[in-house]
């Protein structure tokens, strides 16, 4: 797999998704879910992968991803719940105005 793995827990994974690439599967092209499917696959099987969260494509950042039914839950529930601090950070040519 070419997405580097920050984290890795038997429940979850955490990944640096760069811009460009999308998060969902799609049969045209590369995408988050497919590349990291992939990589669980080669451990065990058919493994189970939910998304916890998304980013659009043109933004980088920490993609986090359940590796089992109940983490995927409980990891929603955090983040219906604002548990979870999101920090974005911009690169621009000049101060905004």
């Amino acid at each position: 797999m070419n997405l580097p793995i920050l984290t890795e827990t038997s429940h979850y994974l955490a990944i640096d998704k760069p811009a460009g690439l999308i998060v969902e599967r799609n049969p045209w092209e590369p995408s988050a879910e497919s590349l990291v499917f992939e990589y669980l696959s080669e451990k065990r099987g058919s493994p189970f992968l939910g998304i916890v969260h998304r980013l659009d494509r043109v933004t980088s950042g920490v993609l986090l991803l359940a590796k089992k039914k109940s983490a995927l839950k409980e990891l929603n529930r955090q983040f219906a719940e604002k548990q979870v601090r999101k920090t974005y950070l911009a690169i621009v040519e000049q101060a905004p105005s």
